[in-house]
């Protein structure tokens, strides 16, 4: 995983602060409900023990003598059974101990004296600490019918951390359900980047159908956000096919513009005689020489465009022969095409250029036969040229492939043909390679990608 967050996807970046948000999220409203919980098991253990003070209050009575007398304590089986963990005294403010409950015989309790002036007459306190007795205190006036009045205080005392057993089954509850709603939220929020991030995947796949030649533009609906986008990425693909047409035009102009004052030298040079003739000649070869190499190279560098054609080879390569077929027709050589049917991503003019020029070189080259082999291998696209002509040595493949460089000794023809071709094998990312044929001659193989869609 790369540690530069500039270079990750958007998918990767909200999954990754999902990762964090959700947990820390959940951890926040855990401690929340946790200390929620905490306070309502306080309040409701601070409530319960201030009813049962409520029941001693009920209970009991002081005799004339100054003695508490305690009634039964139905309404809390626990205060009349031993070591229960439930616990109820009446002392005075000093802490003497005046009655205890029957679950706290033979119990010590320290701290019984009561503070007025913390705790008054009428009020209550309550301490409860982990770990710890939880105990509440009420002081109270007990007046008697001769209107002597006693300070007597009320205690409860509860063992076993009531609260904490009490958050503890709600922890492993919340343990449970924070593990399961981080799953649930982490899955959900999955989905949701894919679907939010599926219109940009299918933009994605709009243009590799367009960079094959499958579709000239993207189409169908997008959500509102990416109207502008698409429509740049429209925008530029027909401006840059229009550019691409006004540029091939601007090149079939040029070559017409130059194809007369051409046609005017050759004419003139008719009128020479001797070395001047040949001089005159070589140079207007060599302009033309130049003139054409130059617009096929215009050519192929305005063919690599944003948008691609989905072309044919076998096709391609059957049209070539039937040409090449009629121009050849006195030598009657026996022509034909081996494979099936391919497609590669391209340009099919520079496509016909490419296998034009390859075959007409071996029906130059070719005794009796031309064969063009189609096929697949390694996932491309292999253009085989081959003839039964003296062959050329593999060696000499990258100084052909140069321009004014040729390895054959026709009338016509500048040189240019397989460095055209070479160009063009370049601008498709292909491969071009050239042994003997099994025929006897030369064998021309060229490697090109295909689309990843049949």
């Amino acid at each position: 995983m790369s540690f530069n967050l500039r270079q990750w996807s958007i998918n990767r970046r909200l999954i990754v602060a999902g990762l964090f948000l959700i947990p820390l999220s959940l951890m926040v409203l855990g401690i929340g409900y946790f200390i929620a919980v905490n306070n309502s098991a306080q309040v409701a253990q601070r409530q319960y023990m201030q009813l049962a003070v409520y029941w001693l209050l009920g209970n009991a009575d002081i005799t004339p003598q100054g003695n508490v007398e305690m009634g039964a304590l139905i309404e809390e089986p626990r205060l009349t059974t031993p070591h229960s963990g439930f616990y109820a005294v009446i002392s005075d403010v000093e802490g003497t101990i005046f009655w205890r409950s029957s679950s706290a015989v033979a119990m010590t309790f320290d701290n019984l004296a009561t503070d007025l002036n913390m705790t008054p007459f009428g009020e209550d306190a309550y301490q409860s600490q982990p770990g710890k007795i939880a105990h509440y205190r009420r002081p109270v006036r007990w007046e008697m019918m001769s209107g002597e009045q006693f300070a007597l205080v009320f205690h409860v005392f509860e063992e076993g951390n009531w609260v904490r057993d009490r958050l503890a089954t709600h922890r492993g509850v919340l343990r449970a359900s924070y593990i399961a709603t981080t799953i649930i939220l982490l899955v959900v929020l999955l989905l949701i980047v894919r679907w939010g991030l599926r219109p940009l995947k299918s933009v994605v796949a709009q243009l590799q159908r367009v960079e094959k030649g499958q579709s000239e533009q993207i189409s169908g609906d997008y959500p509102a956000e990416l109207d502008d986008l698409i429509g740049a990425i429209n925008r530029l693909l027909r401006n840059e096919k229009q550019q691409r047409e006004r540029y091939r035009t601007a090149q079939s102009d040029l070559a017409h513009s130059l194809k007369t004052p051409l046609s005017v030298l050759r004419n003139d040079t008719q009128k020479l005689t001797g070395e001047a003739r040949t001089s005159a000649e070589k140079a207007i070869a060599r302009m033309q020489e130049i003139i054409d190499y130059q617009l096929q190279r215009a050519v192929i560098q305005s063919s690599d465009s944003l948008a691609k054609q989905r072309v044919d080879v076998y096709e391609l390569a059957q049209r070539v022969l039937q040409g090449l077929g009629k121009v050849y027709i006195e030598r009657d050589l026996d022509m034909q095409v081996v494979g099936a049917q391919q497609w590669v991503s391209g340009d099919k003019r520079d496509l016909l250029e490419l296998i034009g020029n390859l075959s007409d070189n071996a029906c130059k080259a070719a005794v009796s036969t031309v064969q063009i082999s189609i096929g697949k291998q390694g996932g491309r696209v292999l253009l085989s040229v081959e003839d039964d002509g003296p062959g050329i040595d593999p060696s000499m493949l990258e100084q052909i492939t140069q321009r004014g460089q040729r390895a054959d000794q026709y009338d016509s023809g500048h040189g240019i043909g397989l460095a055209m071709v070479a160009e063009i094998v370049a601008s498709m990312k292909g491969e071009m390679t050239l042994q003997q044929s099994a025929l006897g001659g030369a064998r021309f193989d060229v490697s090109l990608p295909c689309p990843s869609e049949d």
